[in-house]
């Protein structure tokens, strides 16, 4: 016997993280079917039924038959949904080159973070730096003020 899509398993689904395995693009990529609509109508219960009310939109969808002619028209629908899918990602399929590519543009993402976050840390220290040098600078400055002030002094008195 079958059981409903639980919370559990949704969020067993959603940890899975497809865009971490696969790259950000996948989900432009993906068709979900589901199997099994023979045994929802045996049981003469819908998909949404069998689902129940609390079931992720995205899983609200559903197709059941187990006539020929109706399969073979959920079939004709799916082909019409893989061309749909390819035709919008360019004509290319989500392959291993692709994978590939968006695993590159994701480390250059990343590296270009972690770049930036190095970069803001150091233009931080510069700036702390500069402004330490030039609080030393003032320093100097007011010490070799009171020298002279000091030396202008002593040679008026020794004048």
């Amino acid at each position: 016997m079958r059981t409903r899509f639980s919370r559990e398993e949704q969020a067993a689904v959603q940890s899975l993280s497809l865009r971490e395995l696969f790259g950000s693009k996948i989900s432009d990529y993906m068709i979900l079917v589901f199997t099994g609509g023979d045994h929802l109508e045996d049981n003469d219960e819908t998909l949404d039924d069998y689902l129940g009310r609390d079931c992720p939109e995205p899983l609200m969808a559903s197709d059941k038959t187990k006539d020929p002619l109706k399969k073979a028209d959920q079939l004709e629908q799916l082909i019409y949904l893989v061309n749909v899918v390819v035709e919008n990602n360019g004509g290319k399929p989500y392959t291993d080159d692709l994978f590939k590519e968006l695993k590159v543009e994701s480390n250059l993402k990343e590296t270009t973070h972690r770049l930036e976050e190095q970069l803001a840390k150091e233009q931080a220290a510069r700036l702390k730096a500069e402004l330490s040098a030039k609080e030393a600078q003032k320093k100097s400055d007011d010490e070799i003020r009171k020298l002279r002030e000091y030396l202008e002094r002593a040679q008026k008195e020794t004048e």
